[in-house]
């Protein structure tokens, strides 16, 4: 692991614009949607679509997305890899508990009741969207798709920050060793103790050399706390649940686009 990676920036797409932030949670730069106009601008960054100004911001970004910097959303993802195709940019859950200092210090508004207002006017009017945005049978299935798409994604980010605590408790380190939650929650599907990881465990991943001397170290000389193995087998059930989550959350992904295509 270098100190590139720890130090990584984060991209975060909020329902007012989209910011970035170092590994202390403070804001770098930020670019507020046009006021009045968020859901439709969240909404097209949802879709995969954005804004040309939105496109020259984050094109005028490169100093600060760089390789691993994490995006806490999958649409915005797909358009940062056609935007910088030689990044190599990471899918990861964010703490958003943040989110009001986060609008505070980006200026987006002035006050937390300014925030709480515009966030309860910004879900009662998106979910209208949603379904002014489809009608009929078909589109009735749409609905329930994205319903459940939500709820997938709820659930997902509860149980990757449980497991994240948890096995975080025993091996803290592995989660900066490990920034692909994808990547993290297989190694964590093995149920290993961190005093007896070996290369033989670790042979279904490609991992480099580096990588690993980085693994086997932070290992030997981890601050966590020792484990017992029946929490080690509730941890591997739940990450194994995780994994298969996230493919029928795509699933489903896949299956809301085709009917909407």
């Amino acid at each position: 692991m270098t100190i590139f990676n720890i130090l990584a920036n984060k991209l975060i797409l909020t329902e007012a614009g989209i910011i970035i932030i170092n590994n202390k949670y403070e804001v770098l730069q930020s670019h507020r949607f046009q006021p009045g106009s968020e859901i439709s601008l969240y909404s097209e960054t949802k879709r995969g679509m954005i804004a040309a100004n939105i496109e020259e911001f984050l094109l005028s970004q490169s100093d600060l997305l760089s390789d691993s910097s994490e995006v806490n959303d999958q649409s915005l993802l797909t358009i940062l890899h056609k935007l910088y195709p030689n990044e190599n940019f990471i899918y990861k859950t964010i703490n958003s508990s943040n989110l009001f200092s986060l609008f505070v210090q980006s200026d987006f508004f002035n006050s937390e009741e300014e925030i709480r207002n515009f966030l309860q006017e910004f879900s009662i009017e998106y979910s209208k969207q949603q379904i002014r945005d489809v009608s009929g049978k078909e589109d009735l299935q749409i609905i329930e798709g994205i319903n459940s798409l939500d709820e997938l994604d709820k659930a997902i980010n509860i149980f990757m920050a449980r497991i994240n605590e948890w096995y975080g408790l025993h091996f803290p380190e592995l989660e900066n060793l490990l920034k692909d939650s994808n990547v993290y929650f297989k190694f964590v599907s093995l149920g290993l103790d961190r005093t007896s990881i070996t290369e033989k465990n670790l042979s279904s991943f490609s991992f480099s050399e580096k990588k690993l001397d980085a693994i086997f170290s932070s290992a030997q000389n981890s601050k966590g706390g020792s484990i017992n193995s029946k929490d080690l087998s509730i941890i591997s059930i739940l990450s194994e649940n995780i994994i298969n989550l996230v493919k029928v959350r795509d699933k489903v992904l896949n299956y809301i686009n085709n009917l909407m295509n």
